[in-house]
């Protein structure tokens, strides 16, 4: 299946925040901002997946520090 032709068809169902300031990374915040959603799936710019669902606590809260400190990470092996 298509990420992009499945994510033109629908919007996703809720937005995963990224955090930015001063501290991180040069390149980072360019990189982050190519980052696309579609329901639980989020593709990374650098053509990598990950699943929303690990981002979230038992209520289904979506967890945007722990998002953007993997982001971080990621951002940083590359």
């Amino acid at each position: 299946m298509d990420i992009d032709k499945e994510c033109l068809e629908e919007f996703p169902w809720f937005e995963a925040n990224i955090i930015f300031n001063n501290d991180q990374p040069k390149g980072f915040k360019e990189w982050a901002n190519k980052i696309t959603q579609c329901k639980y799936r989020i593709l990374l710019p650098d053509g990598t997946r990950t699943h929303a669902k690990i981002f979230m606590d038992h209520q289904q809260r979506f967890n945007d520090n722990t998002f953007t400190n993997y982001l971080i990470n990621r951002y940083n092996e590359l």
